[in-house]
């Protein structure tokens, strides 16, 4: 009885410690989440419309879009004054964006240059991520360079620096060899400072800043700017992400060569 009674309570405590630490981990990750989520908002809404006098220095205006823009008119669009469009192509190593190919055909009809972007994924195989975009995705001569998109969401939480570079270090690199051309890495100011500063020295940068003009010293190398996600043009119903590029037209083409 004696024995029975203690194998008893050692399975009590064993079940005890286990559901600790399952509980442990259940806050952990929750803290975890609801951090993420934090930083996703503040990116995303709290900002300041930047001064028009800002946005004057730079001539070529852009856009990058994906489904959650739901259709557009992109001879609207043209009209607008929007020089190039990114467009979302992949994600992960299985998502296709619907939107993609109307899209991609709709802004080249108009004479719109275009690029195709892919939404990183922290903890997923970086090779697998490009053989996906490369499959799903559209690339002519001429066309803006591939874009790869870093930045938290609810799907990538905040995640070991490393770990993420190495897996953005494989994609960067497939990329590279299968196009000939260097992909651009568009992130913010956040993930810039986690992710990408310290590793990617030579850094092709497409920078999201919504509170102001790119510093040069803190961002040496950034070709496009992202300012806002609540742009609106004629032609697209829903809030769209604006763009300027640092360069002339000349510039722009020249984008694809190298």
């Amino acid at each position: 009885m004696n024995k029975k009674r203690k194998g008893v309570s050692s399975k009590k405590k064993k079940g005890s410690s286990y559901s600790a630490v399952k509980g442990l981990l259940g806050i952990i990750l929750a803290i975890v989440v609801l951090a993420t989520f934090l930083l996703v908002y503040r990116q995303r809404f709290m900002y300041h419309p930047i001064p028009p006098v800002v946005l004057e220095k730079y001539e070529i205006k852009g856009i990058d879009v994906s489904r959650h823009n739901g259709k557009i008119d992109w001879s609207e669009v043209k009209e607008e004054g929007i020089l190039f469009a990114y467009i979302k192509a992949t994600e992960s190593i299985a998502y296709i964006d619907t939107t993609f190919t109307t899209n991609y055909e709709g802004a080249s009809k108009e004479g719109i240059m275009v690029g195709a972007y892919h939404f990183f994924r922290f903890n997923e195989n970086g090779e697998e991520q490009a053989r996906h975009f490369i499959k799903n995705s559209q690339y002519k001569k001429g066309d803006l360079p591939p874009v790869i998109d870093v930045e938290h969401s609810p799907f990538n939480f905040i995640s070991r620096p490393k770990d993420v570079a190495r897996r953005l270090h494989d994609m960067v690199r497939l990329l590279h060899a299968y196009y000939g051309v260097r992909p651009i890495i568009y992130t913010n100011k956040d993930c810039y400072k986690k992710y990408i500063r310290d590793y990617f020295p030579d850094v092709r940068l497409w920078i999201c800043d919504l509170s102001g003009e790119p510093n040069e010293k803190e961002y040496p190398d950034w070709i496009f700017w992202q300012y806002s996600h609540r742009g609106e043009l004629k032609g697209i119903a829903e809030k769209v992400d604006l763009d300027v590029f640092q360069g002339s037209p000349e510039k722009l083409k020249e984008l694809s060569s190298y």
